[in-house]
């Protein structure tokens, strides 16, 4: 859990860098099960840093609400809010919360898999809340 709650903090940084140090070579960032212009799948740590790039570029600034961490095993759970402001157009929108799902392989994050609610990720997970 402690490599997904540092790739997360760097990540808010903007650190992307320092986020993709915790990934494998072969990673893969499904954001199939999601609306909005960022849904596909992303592989290799190109795909990862693309998807990233692009959402972070969007936004003038992020401010996180609240952040939950849940261990599956193999797996980790993240809960989070976040109030976005939106580059050039200056639109404020603040979210009702989303959920991911963190892989974890032999000390390396191989799969993230981003979800509508914390609800859908820990479905995903094998949990309920």
């Amino acid at each position: 859990m402690e490599l997904v709650k540092r790739s997360v903090e760097a990540y808010r940084r903007g650190d992307i860098d320092a986020f993709l140090e915790g990934v494998g070579d072969d990673v893969e960032f499904d954001f199939s099960g999601v609306r909005g212009p960022y849904r596909g799948i992303y592989r290799g740590r190109e795909g990862a840093r693309a998807i990233l790039t692009t959402f972070m570029e969007a936004w003038e600034s992020i401010t996180w609400l609240s952040t939950e961490y849940i261990d599956a095993g193999e797996q980790v759970v993240l809960a989070t809010r976040a109030r976005f402001h939106g580059r050039g157009s200056g639109v404020e929108v603040e979210g009702g919360g989303m959920g991911a799902v963190y892989t974890l392989r032999q000390g390396t994050i191989v799969r993230y898999e981003q979800f509508q609610s914390k609800a859908e990720a820990l479905e995903a997970a094998g949990l309920r809340e």
